[in-house]
């Protein structure tokens, strides 16, 4: 082999390894952490930054995640509720819910809305979010240290 093979044969390794980096970065999800007044966190993905709104304690649920984009009227994407365990009865029996957690006689549980309730380029986007909420719930966790409390 002549140096300028060896010399074309690096230059082709070097474009396709960095060409399979690129491919790895953009494709790699990037999560922001979201920590509630409530005591708990969730990890959203990057590429929800600007299409939603958060708020804590409202009429009783203890967090929401609001879809909000541009001047279409929010939408419920999802929000969080905590219930003592002798209530959880009542609720479990619900189709668009999840358990979360259990923990000092409490059980933490996630409910969304059964349908997408915006049409056109709002609706495409509320539903790509809404098929993201599966794996930001299996991110919840309580702020149960030092540390997760010093973020609250």
């Amino acid at each position: 082999m002549t140096w300028r093979n060896s010399y074309t044969l690096a230059i082709l390794l070097l474009v396709t390894s960095s060409l399979l980096w690129f491919e790895v970065e953009r494709d790699t999800p990037r999560f922001v952490s979201v920590v509630s007044q409530s005591g708990f966190y969730l990890e959203l993905p990057s590429d929800w930054q600007g299409l939603y709104r958060s708020v804590d304690n409202t009429r009783g649920q203890v967090w929401s995640m609001y879809f909000s984009w541009g001047s279409t009227p929010e939408q419920l994407l999802f929000a969080v509720h905590r219930v003592p365990e002798a209530e959880w009865n009542l609720v479990e029996s619900r189709t668009t819910i999840r358990k979360l957690d259990s923990v000092g006689g409490e059980v933490y549980y996630a409910e969304w809305l059964a349908k997408n309730p915006l049409s056109g380029q709002a609706g495409d986007l509320y539903q790509a979010m809404s098929r993201g909420v599966p794996k930001v719930l299996e991110s919840f966790g309580l702020a149960t240290s030092a540390l997760e409390q010093s973020k609250l």
